[in-house]
C-alpha cells in the first residue's frame, strides 16, 4: 500500500528534483502526464537559459552558508526580477512534507531511512472529486519549482566563487585570442553531435561545444561518401542512399533542375519514377 509510504516517496522525488504526484483518480492520468511534462519541459528550458546565474547564486549561498530553502527563495527572486515564467501543473496533494525534505531526503542509505522512518497518513485535505492537474501556463517560479532546480542543478560541476572567477578569466582570454586566430575555439571545444543544425544557442552550450559551417561540413561529408555504382542512372532517391553514396553526375544535374524547375511538393518522398516527372520538378 503506496499511503503508509508516502513520506519516501516525497523524499525520492525531493532527491531527484522531481515532484511527487498522488494518482487518485485514474481518470486524470492523461492530464497528469501532459500537465507534468510540460512543466518539465519549461523548468528545463529555465536551467539551460539561466545556467550562469543558477550557479552564481549557488556559489554565493555556499559562501554565505544559508540553507537550500534561503537558497531557493533567492534563485526564485532572480527569476522573478528577470521575468522569467514558467508552467505550473496543479499538483495541491503532491506538496513536499517538511519530514520528507529536511529528514528522510537527507538519510545516508536505507538502513539509515528504515531506522528513521515513521508511516503516516496524508496530511492533504484535498477532496479526490475536486482533484486538478491543469497546466497553468506562464506563471511565476514558485519556491517549490526553485527548489526543484536547486537539486537538479547539484549535479552540476559548479566551482567556488575563486575558481569560478580564474574560470571567467580563462573563458575571456580563450575567446579574445579565438578572435584573432579564428579556429582556436575549435581546437579546444568537442564537435556538437547536431552539427550546423544545432538549435541550442545558450552561452554554455556554444562554449563547450563549436558547429562546423554547413558548407564545410557538407563538405567533408561528400569526400567521405562512396560512389555509387550506378553513377547518374542511379534510381535510389531516398536521402538515406543520397548521403550515403555520391552521385557526381546525378548531383551536379540535380543543382540544376533545382534551379530551373518547380519543385515537387511530395519532396523526397515522391514515388514517381517517371523521366516526364522528374524533368519537371526537382525533389529537394
Amino acid at each position: 500500500m503506496v499511503v503508509p509510504y508516502r513520506e519516501f516517496f516525497m523524499a525520492l522525488a525531493h532527491i531527484t528534483g522531481g515532484q511527487y504526484v498522488p494518482m487518485m483518480n485514474a481518470n486524470l492520468l492523461a492530464q497528469m502526464i501532459i500537465a507534468g511534462v510540460r512543466e518539465e519541459i519549461s523548468l528545463d528550458r529555465v536551467m539551460n537559459s539561466s545556467r550562469k546565474d543558477i550557479i552564481k547564486v549557488i556559489q554565493k549561498a555556499t559562501s554565505d552558508g544559508v540553507d537550500d530553502q534561503e537558497t531557493a527563495k533567492r534563485l526564485q527572486s532572480v527569476f522573478i526580477s528577470k521575468k522569467i515564467q514558467v508552467n505550473r501543473m496543479k499538483n495541491e496533494a503532491g506538496v513536499p512534507s517538511k519530514e520528507a525534505e529536511e529528514c528522510y531526503a537527507k538519510c545516508a542509505d536505507m538502513a539509515d531511512m528504515q531506522s528513521k522512518y515513521k508511516k503516516t497518513e496524508p496530511t492533504s485535505t484535498t477532496h479526490v472529486a475536486s482533484m486538478d492537474y491543469g497546466l497553468q501556463e506562464e506563471e511565476n517560479v514558485t519556491v517549490d519549482q526553485a527548489k526543484r532546480i536547486l537539486q537538479k542543478a547539484k549535479n552540476w560541476e559548479i566551482p567556488t566563487s575563486q575558481e569560478g572567477h580564474q574560470t571567467e578569466r580563462k573563458s575571456f582570454t580563450t575567446s579574445h585570442r579565438s578572435r584573432r586566430s579564428g579556429d582556436t575555439q575549435r581546437d579546444h571545444s568537442t564537435p556538437c553531435k547536431y552539427g550546423s543544425s544545432c538549435y541550442d544557442h545558450t552561452d554554455y552550450h556554444r562554449t563547450k561545444y563549436y558547429h562546423p559551417e554547413g558548407d564545410k561540413q557538407q563538405g567533408m561529408r561528400t569526400n567521405q561518401q562512396t560512389s555509387c555504382k550506378y553513377g547518374s542512372t542511379c534510381h535510389d532517391h531516398t536521402d538515406h542512399h543520397r548521403e550515403k553514396y555520391s552521385h557526381p553526375e546525378s548531383d551536379k544535374k540535380e543543382k540544376t533542375q533545382n534551379i530551373q524547375h518547380t519543385p515537387c511538393k511530395y519532396g523526397s518522398g515522391c514515388r514517381d519514377r517517371s523521366e516526364y516527372h522528374r524533368d519537371k520538378y526537382y525533389h529537394a
